[in-house]
């Protein structure tokens, strides 16, 4: 399996717009709306999040032009 830098690398040379998410472990735990975001980083201390969470930051990309 490849690292996950060299996958987002063959995104990146696509030519096409993207968007990488990587969320942490996920949880079966309720929604809370309250997660963080990091531009070319890694989000300090993010361990887990719920799985609603995630759902609910994939759908703010897609209307994120950053």
């Amino acid at each position: 399996m490849r690292s996950s830098s060299t996958r987002t690398s063959g995104v990146a040379a696509s030519g096409t717009r993207w968007t990488v998410v990587r969320p942490p472990m996920r949880q079966d735990k309720p929604h809370t709306g309250t997660y963080r975001r990091a531009f070319g980083a890694n989000v300090r201390g993010g361990r887990v999040i719920p799985r609603a969470d995630v759902a609910d930051a994939l759908l703010a990309v897609l209307t994120d032009p950053a």
